[in-house]
């Protein structure tokens, strides 16, 4: 382990500052009143109220507990055997930390962190204490801490411990180890040593979730309701654009009563948004470094400069100014936002600091209007957090609110596919991402197979040859065919045809209005035949008063037949001979003619369901059949052939995939394979598998590999939150080739895409598009892995030593994936991994150059190639300086040594 070079100097400056901190005192508190005679023999009364103070004063060790020490008395008061039970263990010498550590959930308000101090105030020589600060600290001194599982981190935590102490003897246990985490993280002198960078820390401000002493800062009622509101909706504002919620470990809320009195939303380690409160209201926000030049009238003032990416600094401005320029400002730093994120870590080292109360304070107004009442105008209690979970912090995450653009991104083999099926499960059916992982993956992938097939999540890859006219709609060639007697007739048209982002905003419109179709009773379906009627042409608009007129009238209507009445006649000779006597002569078309007359007259029967398309992709009506054929010379229309219907849906465009797996055809009516009708759709929402209403999901692959800009088009403004239909901002346009209505997007339409960050990276997206987008990384877990050993190789270290030697010569996004170790069983996997994964993504990621392979691998991979090199006749004279030495790959195959893959990771 190579620790800090100033280690030594951390040690001495920690000694220094324990020697007069409050925790040298208390290392010995509950020394005496912690044994395993005493606790046996407590009384179930004093054992509730032992346990309950222990949880309010933190053990002695961190802040108290007050909001989780009633919730842990009222568990022990259900069950105190159980309890006591569960606490006796520590004591035991064949003790399971890990097991035990497990079995903490069961108890509501026994969480990782006094659980641990109990721990370690049984006995400090032999357990460490898990909490954010140990982590971080532990972490900053470069010990590996996992944060896969508590148990994980336990193990990770107490080997780094235990590290120290053979180095540092003095330091004696654990207690003292723990300490040093609240030195490092805790203290200015601390964090200088570490060089930890100290943007955004709210020193003096650890307040315990739940405890609100920040309630009594008189600063924060000498702001006015107005600013408040303000603020707080630009705090949502972020929160939703970014697509965070309330347990997002990159994001913290917090306030400051020191010299910079404010209330901040940081990301990560920076301040993006504050409001400051010293002698004037001002506003703090993260903008790009040339921000003074671009705004020269804002009044700026430069608070924090960053070195490295993004190339930005906080600047501090009046209230007034940013008001008025709050689009472009509030634009520009999500846009900084979301690089940041995308390229650093997943969680805060100011966490620590995070109020949860703040989160629902600026992300659910109702909760906002009794929390000011409270605190301006002393009206009213605060407002209580409802949800139990303690892991949440609060009722009112939005958890449940997915960002509507969002881009799963990562280097090859770390499941992004994999996940996102995850994601729109969770999307669809209204859950948190980490409670459908939980479900068992069989169980996950059978429900998005039932959204597949209700058409409620559709996927669509891009690549270099996808375009817009793919995406939205474009103008395509269609082949009709068509029988002339016995002979086939072909014809070519070209349509304009919807691509699938246009198709799935149509199925989401008619989803977020709960569905387009009232629920049909299984004997109707059963009964009903279903057709297909054009009700003249769809891009027609001299035709647009035809639909009008069927839908004001209850009636369906074809141009067929001209005014000739055909209602007396009991078959299609019949219909035939009524034509030929009023003048119509034998034909293609008057055989087409005979034919939907037939249909209209004869076929359609009372009960049977039609289809009114729009082009040959869309439905805008559906109806019933409720009354007989007839026809209606003095109609205001060109058509006269008439029937009634009832409509039960009008004024809609619902896919025609959604109902039927097939594209409509030219013709003005004809049957459907009734076997092949989506019946689903129309039944009721108790009997059908999946109901209409709610969220739809597209996922796009490989979202980076397409020319997004190009694919995207117009959409680039309409996908916002703000302009969908029901935004703050609803923004409509005319497609270019359509030109037939406004198109917007549906508030319910949720677009997820993948992105492999080696393929190329988020920098290389368009700047527009990825503003829109909020970025979640899917990282290469070695912790993953489900067999963590295979023929004595120690697949962990294995993959951890390749991702860290890969990232020294490039950078994280080019990690090797977990998943490519996943399910291997021998050495023969292992080496089919290497040969067909491993090795060819590094020859890909290093150009052919076999040795950086070499660098990362080792030599058991790699070889020199011997030989002279004859150059050209009249060029054989060049020196050392060009020429170089050449390596290739050596053959995996020929591998027999398990020992050759463990010296990747355990050779110098």
């Amino acid at each position: 382990m190579q620790l800090p070079a100033n280690i030594s100097e951390i040690i001495q400056g920690f000694e220094t500052w324990y020697a007069g901190d409050p925790h040298r005192e208390r290392e010995t508190a509950y020394a005496s009143a912690l044994s395993q005679d005493r606790i046996a023999n407590l009384s179930d009364a004093e054992l509730v109220q032992f346990f309950f103070q222990f949880a309010s004063d933190g053990g002695k060790v961190q802040s108290g507990g007050h909001r989780t020490a009633p919730r842990l008395q009222q568990t022990i008061e259900q069950d105190p055997q159980a309890f006591r039970k569960h606490v006796l263990q520590p004591f035991e010498a064949a003790f399971d930390v890990a097991g035990w550590l497990a079995d903490i959930d069961q108890f509501k308000g026994w969480g990782k962190g006094i659980a641990t101090i109990y721990l370690n105030r049984v006995n400090p020589k032999r357990f460490v204490v898990v909490n954010n600060k140990s982590v971080d600290a532990y972490e900053a001194l470069g010990y590996p801490i996992r944060r896969s599982s508590l148990a994980t981190t336990y193990a990770d935590l107490q080997t780094a411990q235990a590290d120290l102490l053979s180095r540092f003897p003095a330091l004696d246990n654990y207690y003292r180890t723990d300490a040093l985490s609240h030195f490092l993280i805790g203290t200015e002198t601390g964090k200088e040593l570490i060089g930890l960078d100290d943007e955004g820390s709210e020193d003096g401000e650890d307040l315990p979730a739940g405890d609100r002493p920040w309630l009594r800062f008189p600063w924060l009622r000498k702001v006015t309701m107005k600013d408040w509101q303000f603020f707080l909706d630009e705090c949502a504002k972020v929160i939703e654009e970014l697509g965070l919620d309330a347990s997002d470990e990159r994001l913290v809320l917090n306030l400051r009563n020191d010299d910079r009195r404010r209330m901040s939303l940081n990301l990560l380690t920076r301040v993006y948004l504050a409001m400051n409160h010293v002698q004037a209201t001002s506003i703090s926000i993260q903008l790009q470094a040339d921000a003074p030049d671009r705004h020269p009238d804002l009044g700026l003032v430069l608070l924090k400069a960053f070195k490295n990416e993004p190339k930005s600094a906080v600047y501090e401005l009046p209230i007034a100014a940013y008001r008025a320029n709050r689009n472009d400002l509030l634009l520009e730093m999500m846009g900084i936002a979301k690089d940041h994120m995308a390229r650093s870590g997943e969680r805060s080292r100011q966490r620590m600091h995070h109020i949860p109360d703040l989160f629902p304070f600026a992300t659910d107004r109702s909760f906002r209007a009794q929390g000011l009442d409270h605190l301006l105008n002393g009206i009213g209690q605060w407002p209580t957090l409802t949800n139990d979970d303690e892991q949440s912090n609060s009722s009112h995450s939005m958890s449940l609110r997915h960002p509507l653009n969002a881009i799963l991104y990562g280097p090859p083999g770390t499941g992004k596919t994999y996940h996102a099926i995850t994601h729109a499960v969770a999307i669809v059916d209204g859950e948190d991402v980490a409670a459908v992982k939980r479900r068992p993956r069989e169980q996950v992938r059978q429900r998005y197979q039932q959204l597949l097939e209700a058409r409620r999540v559709r996927t669509v890859t891009f690549h270099q040859s996808f375009s817009y006219e793919d995406f939205v709609e474009g103008i395509k060639p269609e082949t009709h065919v068509s029988k002339d007697g016995d002979e086939e007739v072909k014809q070519v048209t070209y349509e304009v045809q919807d691509g699938i982002f246009k198709l799935m905003c149509a199925s989401a419109r008619s989803g977020e209005q709960g569905g387009a179709v009232p629920g049909l009773d299984e004997a109707t379906l059963v009964k009903a035949a279903f057709y297909k009627v054009s009700l003249g042409q769809y891009n027609s608009p001299a035709d647009d008063a035809i639909y009008a007129y069927c839908m004001e009238h209850g009636v369906i209507a074809v141009g067929y037949g001209g005014a000739v009445d055909v209602s007396k006649a009991k078959e299609e000779a019949s219909i035939r001979q009524t034509l030929e006597a009023a003048g119509m002569k034998d034909s293609e078309g008057f055989r087409y003619t005979v034919t939907v007359l037939r249909t209209m007259h004869l076929d359609m029967k009372e009960g049977d369901i039609v289809l009114v398309s729009a082009g040959n992709s869309l439905v805008r009506a559906i109806g019933r059949v409720s009354g007989d054929y007839f026809m209606d010379e003095s109609a205001p229309i060109r058509f006269k052939q008439f029937r009634k219907v009832d409509w039960l849906v009008k004024d809609v465009e619902i896919p025609v995939e959604d109902l039927y797996p097939k594209s409509f055809v030219m013709g003005t009516l004809y049957s459907l394979d009734p076997r092949l009708v989506k019946k689903d759709y129309f039944r009721t929402a108790v009997s059908s598998p999946v109901p209409r209403d709610g969220r739809y999901v597209l996922i796009i692959d490989e979202i980076n590999r397409g020319n997004v800009a190009s694919i995207f088009g117009e959409l680039i403004t309409l996908i916002e939150d703000d302009k969908r239909d029901g935004g703050k901002e609803p923004a409509k346009v005319k497609l270019p080739y359509s030109k037939k209505e406004d198109f917007s997007v549906p508030s319910n339409l949720y677009l997820l895409g993948t992105m492999n960050t080696a393929d190329r990276s988020v920098e290389a997206l368009d700047t527009a598009l990825r503003r829109r987008f909020s970025f979640v990384e899917m990282a290469s877990d070695p912790d993953a892995i489900d067999t963590k050993q295979v023929a004595g190789v120690d697949l962990v270290a294995l993959l951890r030593r390749i991702n860290h030697r890969v990232e020294r010569l490039m950078d994280k996004d080019h990690h090797i994936g977990h998943s490519y170790f996943m399910g291997l069983k021998d050495l023969n996997d292992l080496k089919r991994v290497f040969k067909t994964k491993v090795i060819p993504l590094l020859e890909e990621y290093f150009h052919g150059d076999a040795y950086k392979v070499g660098a990362i691998l080792g030599a058991d991979f790699v070889e020199k190639v011997n030989g002279a090199v004859k150059f050209a006749k009249g060029f054989g004279e060049l020196d050392e300086f060009e020429t170089k030495e050449m390596h290739r790959v050596k053959d995996v195959d020929l591998i027999q040594d398990a020992g050759i893959f463990k010296n990747i990771y355990e050779a110098n």
